[in-house]
């Protein structure tokens, strides 16, 4: 995979955590890998084509039945159109569907971008969680 734009996408505001875009292409590779649980390729979208991935929602399963959202990026040409919403929306009517009652999120106290995007489905500043499925 080719991780240009997708290193663009986190530069701004995750560059400590992914310095190099060898980093961030490991790092997807990891998710899709299960090595951060099971990853649901069905409940994961990616918007744009290869090598021009312009923005993605990651999403994986733990032992506990809770989904995660491993990653969420959008290139930054390419905000403010929908894409992550679109993408985290689709991800969460699969999860529903397949009776995944929780989701996580690990959001960064800087990111305000993701903050808000969250705040819109329901994920509260304290938590984590974020009940889907009222079974």
């Amino acid at each position: 995979m080719h991780g240009t734009l997708l290193y663009e996408a986190y530069k701004g505001s995750l560059a400590k955590r992914f310095s190099s875009i060898e980093m961030v292409e490991s790092s997807l590779r990891e998710t899709m890998q299960g090595l951060h649980g099971t990853y649901l390729a069905a409940a994961s979208f990616v918007s744009g084509a290869l090598p021009n991935i312009v923005s993605a929602c990651l999403i994986t399963l733990d032992e506990a039945n809770v989904a995660n959202v491993i990653e969420l990026f959008t290139h930054p040409l390419y905000r403010a159109r929908g894409l992550a919403t679109t993408e985290l929306a689709a991800g969460m009517n699969w999860l529903i569907k397949n009776k995944v009652e929780r989701l996580r999120a690990e959001i960064q106290s800087s990111d305000d971008v993701s903050r808000r995007l969250f705040a819109k489905i329901g994920l509260k500043e304290n938590s984590q969680l974020v009940d889907l499925f009222a079974g």
